[in-house]
C-alpha cells in the first residue's frame, strides 16, 4: 500500500470517529461511589467550601474527593485558585473543552458546555472544539494548539509559545499549562473512578 493511500486511510478514520461522536472507553460500572450529598459530614463540607454549598448541586467529582481527605483538601485549594486566573473566561473554557475532548473525558466537558456558551461560545463554536485547531483563526487557533501539544508532547514548540507570549503575559503561559494539566489530572480521576454524566448535562456530540 503507498504511503498516501494509508494517510487517507487514517485522515478518512479520523473523520469517521469525529462524525459518531468522540470514541471513549469506559469504565464497566461506578468504580468508586460518590458519597450520598445528605450523608457528607460537616468536615467534608467544610473542606469543599464552595463547592458544596448549593443542596443538591455537589457533583460527583467532589464527592469522590472527600474520600481522599489529605489530597482533597490540596485539590479543592488549587481548583479554586482556577477562577482567579489571569486568562479571560473565554481562552479558560476553550482549553478546558479541548483539553477534555483529547483525554476523552467526557463527564469534564459536558460540565463545562453551560459555562463556555456563558462566555460567547456557540454551538457550532463547541463542535469546532472537537474538531481541532485547524478549524479556528487568530489566536483561539493558537490556544488550541499549544493545548494539542501539551497533551501529545508535553510541550509548547518554540512558534506556538512565541505567539501566545505576544499577548499572554508570563503569568498567563504559566497559567495555561497549569490547567491542561489540571484537566488532564481531571480526565485521570473521572474517567478511572467511572463517573456517569451529572443530571441535566449534554455530553460529547455525537
Amino acid at each position: 500500500m503507498s504511503r498516501i493511500s494509508l494517510v487517507s486511510i487514517i485522515i478518512a478514520a479520523g473523520s469517521i470517529a469525529y462524525m459518531t461522536g468522540q470514541q471513549v472507553q469506559r469504565a464497566s460500572a461506578i468504580r468508586i461511589a460518590p458519597i450520598e450529598e445528605r450523608d457528607l459530614t460537616e468536615a467534608q463540607r467544610e473542606m469543599l467550601g464552595s463547592y458544596a454549598a448549593q443542596p443538591g448541586r455537589t457533583q460527583q467529582l467532589f464527592r469522590i474527593c472527600v474520600r481522599a481527605p489529605e489530597m482533597c483538601r490540596a485539590w479543592v485549594a488549587v481548583t479554586r485558585s482556577f477562577g482567579q486566573l489571569s486568562m479571560n473566561a473565554h481562552d479558560r473554557e476553550l482549553v478546558i473543552l479541548r483539553t477534555s475532548w483529547l483525554c476523552k473525558n467526557e463527564y469534564t466537558w459536558a460540565n463545562h458546555v453551560p459555562a463556555a456558551k456563558r462566555v460567547g461560545l456557540s454551538d457550532e463554536d463547541i463542535l469546532r472544539i472537537a474538531r481541532g485547531p485547524a478549524g479556528w483563526q487568530g489566536f483561539d487557533k493558537t490556544l488550541l494548539e499549544a493545548t494539542d501539544a501539551l497533551h501529545t508532547d508535553q510541550f509548547v514548540p518554540d512558534a506556538t509559545w512565541k505567539a501566545l507570549s505576544a499577548s499572554y503575559s508570563d503569568r498567563e503561559m504559566e497559567e495555561l499549562v497549569f490547567m491542561v494539566g489540571q484537566y488532564t489530572f481531571a480526565a485521570m480521576w473521572a474517567r478511572s473512578a467511572g463517573l456517569p454524566l451529572e443530571p441535566g448535562v449534554t455530553g460529547f456530540p455525537k
